[in-house]
Parts: structure tokens; C-alpha cells; sequence
């Protein structure tokens, strides 16, 4: 995907960012690119919500993917 560059309050490119919680997973956003600290409070979603199927099956996926290590140390333990 391709966004235009968009600036924060402070005058420089912010950084796109992906979220994984359950309401918006797979949803992208913007916010500043500077360290914390120094950062200012701008921040903006730069797409559409997904279709809820669609989100579900994101959100099921990253869950079966953050179980496989766990998954794979319990084999590996037998």
C-alpha cells in the first residue's frame, strides 16, 4: 500500500504504524516519528475499518501465531 506523505505538528513525516487489537487489527495509522519525550500528540488512521470477518480472521491468525513458540517448546519438552 502507498500512503502520500502526511506531517505532524511538529513540521516532519510521521511513520506508519499497524494495529493488532481486536477492534481495529490489520487497521494502519500514523503518528510522530520522534523519540518519546520529544514527540507530539499527533496520530490518524490511514485507511478504512476492515469488513468484521475480515478483522476476526486477522485477529485469530496473529493469536495462533503468538501460540506457536509456546506450542513448540511443549513438543520439544516431551
Amino acid at each position: 500500500m502507498s500512503w502520500s506523505t502526511i506531517n505532524c505538528q511538529c513540521g516532519i513525516a510521521t511513520r506508519i504504524f499497524t494495529a493488532f487489537p481486536p477492534t481495529n487489527v490489520g487497521r494502519h495509522f500514523c503518528k510522530c516519528s520522534k523519540p518519546n519525550g520529544y514527540k507530539c500528540d499527533y496520530w490518524k488512521w490511514v485507511d478504512d475499518p476492515l469488513h468484521p470477518r475480515v478483522a476476526n480472521l486477522i485477529h485469530n491468525l496473529k493469536n495462533e501465531n503468538d501460540n506457536l513458540p509456546r506450542e513448540k517448546k511443549a513438543l520439544e519438552t516431551r
